[in-house]
């Protein structure tokens, strides 16, 4: 299978063709579109990570105790899918490697998912929380 990705600032594009298929002689195209999370409705709280354990540890814990899912699971070296498969809430590694923010699929999810990150930091002192407008004018 072939694999080619483009990269403008917030889009990433990545089309996966294959030969024809010889049940319905249609070439398969496969395209997956990232908008970047600029496009994608950030919170506007993110978690710093203050404890010696690793970002997945800290954020299987969040994705147990908030967000009924079994574990974060890695996506790339930078992002965490959250809630148990669904790809509704990611965590995204920001330039300081122990921030991360958060973003919703849907922005009707934002309240709720900034509620618990609060009640996530709150719990825990394996966290703090810090704006992420703050975190971003750094970058």
């Amino acid at each position: 299978m072939d694999h080619t990705t483009a990269n403008w600032p917030a889009l990433q594009i990545e089309i996966y063709s294959a030969a024809m298929t010889p049940v319905c002689g249609w070439a398969i195209l496969f395209l997956n579109i990232n908008l970047g999370s600029t496009l994608m409705p950030y919170c506007g709280t993110a978690i710093k990570l203050e404890a010696p354990i690793t970002a997945r540890e800290i954020l299987s814990m969040f994705a147990k105790e908030q967000c009924n899912g079994n574990q974060a699971h890695p996506l790339d070296g930078r992002q965490f899918n959250i809630n148990g498969g669904l790809n509704d809430v990611r965590a995204i590694q920001q330039d300081d490697a122990r921030i991360y923010g958060f973003f919703c699929r849907y922005a009707t999810d934002l309240d709720r998912t900034e509620s618990k990150i609060h009640a996530f930091a709150k719990d825990h002192a394996l966290c703090k929380l810090v704006d992420i407008e703050e975190v971003r004018k750094v970058s």
